[in-house]
């Protein structure tokens, strides 16, 4: 008698599991969060911070009562008269370090990257970049800048880099609080380990009164709105 043994293998590499990392429970004012397999650390330069930012807001509105994105980590500062000065948030999918990363397709909204677009008193900057599970830098054509109006999607290296207005300064719209979306997207087999938002003013446009073209005795306070983070 002859036996006949059938194995039967499933892969499941092949398949795709949504996720979303709320922002629902970041500690007012903190610098560090974790949700599930992200943990998402920011930091910045003096003077800082205001209305207890960076922090998460269930409404519209954030803590100057403009646009935002509901259910959205609010990052608002006070830049200063400093070329230098820079919010940065760095959001982790590693697991707490413990894989090289867990996710393919990373997605999220960016509200109110804009410019104010009747006295020149500012505009907002913002570079996203991410390295992927191998520890190398995700080209700039796998990072997307989608939707939205009056804006200079640019590049430098692996870096996108978003202005909020469109061509020159000078000549942006009167368009604000409308909504960008980022993806991040790594080379085919590989996953995101993190990517980095970098936001600060467009020191170009007027490095020494970026707030008030009349004087550099203003600081600049400027903000955006960041929704969840869409993973796959």
């Amino acid at each position: 008698m002859k036996y006949l043994f059938i194995l039967l293998i499933i892969c499941t590499a092949g398949l795709s599991f949504a996720q979303t990392f709320s922002w629902s429970g970041f500690p007012n004012g903190g610098t560090s969060y974790t949700t599930g397999a992200m943990t998402a650390t920011i930091t910045s330069s003096s003077p800082s911070f205001l209305y207890g930012s960076p922090r998460f807001y269930a409404g519209a509105s954030v803590g100057s009562g403009q646009c935002g994105l509901a259910n959205g980590l609010a990052i608002e500062c006070l830049f200063g008269n400093i070329t230098t000065a820079h919010t940065t948030l760095t959001m982790n999918f590693t697991s707490g370090g413990t894989t090289p990363g867990l996710c393919s397709v990373i997605s999220f909204q960016i509200k109110d990257i804009n410019a104010d677009e009747s006295v020149q008193t500012f505009a907002d900057w913002v570079e996203i970049s991410a390295i992927d599970g191998n520890n190398v830098s995700i080209p700039v054509g796998n990072i997307s800048a989608t939707g939205g109006s009056s804006k200079t999607i640019g590049t430098s290296g692996s870096t996108r880099i978003i202005r909020g207005y469109n061509g020159t300064y000078g000549s942006r719209s009167t368009t604000a609080c409308d909504n960008m979306t980022i993806q991040v997207t790594p080379p085919v087999g590989g996953a995101v380990k993190s990517i980095t938002l970098k936001y600060h003013p467009d020191y170009t446009a007027c490095p020494n009164c970026y707030y008030n073209f009349t004087g550099p005795n203003r600081p600049a306070y400027q903000y955006i709105s960041i929704g969840a983070i869409t993973s796959t």
